[in-house]
């Protein structure tokens, strides 16, 4: 049997339109990255710019049990704010795997706590002072936030009055 398309030729049209789209699709980008219309920056990691308002900060440790739980405690005095049980939290699990295999690769260990902390717009966000990150949980979606705000919560709640009055001036003079 012979193929029928043997001496057919592949049609222009669509050739043709396939390179104007690419070839449009070179010039838009190009043109965004000369003139920054249409680009979508995103800032580099690091701390939080100091204009920032914080409604609530903390410094955080998290240590591994031999169960498979990971406490999450305060980075002064040691406190539990909260355990998460093997198997639940994926995301925290993944986030701070993620800055902890970093530590490890420049071999900082883990004594410099955590900054957990969320501004007066909202964003809640995770810094990593001695790596020089800033991870905004915000953009993981509201359920993922969420569950590092609820640790946020859990230290607001265990502040001695004392301390969350002095957490608020320490606050005030980093702005």
């Amino acid at each position: 049997m012979s193929d029928p398309f043997h001496d057919a030729p592949f049609p222009r049209l669509p050739l043709l339109a396939v390179g104007a789209v690419l070839f449009t699709t070179l010039v838009l980008a190009g043109i965004a990255r000369i003139t920054d219309v249409g680009a979508m920056r995103h800032s580099a990691a690091g701390p939080a710019p100091a204009k920032e308002q914080l409604d609530a900060r903390v410094e955080l440790r998290f240590t591994d049990g031999e169960d498979g739980s990971v406490t999450v405690m305060d980075a002064q005095d040691g406190r539990p704010y909260a355990v998460l049980e093997s198997g639940t939290n994926g995301f925290i699990r993944s986030v701070m795997r993620g800055l902890t295999v970093e530590r490890s690769r420049r071999g900082i260990g883990r004594e410099p706590p955590f900054v957990l902390a969320r501004t007066a717009a909202g964003v809640i966000f995770l810094a990593d002072p001695a790596l020089d990150r800033r991870i905004d949980l915000n953009a993981f979606g509201s359920t993922n936030a969420g569950a590092f705000n609820d640790i946020l919560v859990a230290a607001q709640r265990a502040l001695p009055l004392g301390q969350a009055a002095a957490l608020a001036e320490h606050q005030g003079e980093e702005q």
